[in-house]
């Protein structure tokens, strides 16, 4: 839950980032972050560099264009 808290104020963000401030190993987050990825709650940025990936909150990012377009 703590996790979901954070995306949605970063929803933009990488492993290293989250880590820190989840305060859990790099190894625990990846998991998290490939869980998340494999249910659709984050998609990797596919024009980032394959270090320090990122990955986006698409769902979230996607509702907020919507409301600033509207």
């Amino acid at each position: 839950m703590q996790a979901l808290n954070i995306l949605f104020q970063l929803p933009i963000i990488n492993i290293k980032e989250l880590s820190k401030r989840l305060d859990k190993a790099y190894n625990t987050v990846n998991n998290l972050i490939l869980q998340f990825v494999e249910i659709k709650v984050l998609v990797e940025d596919k024009n980032n560099k394959k270090r320090n990936k990122l990955y986006r909150f698409e769902v979230y990012l996607e509702l907020l264009e919507r409301d600033k377009l509207e």
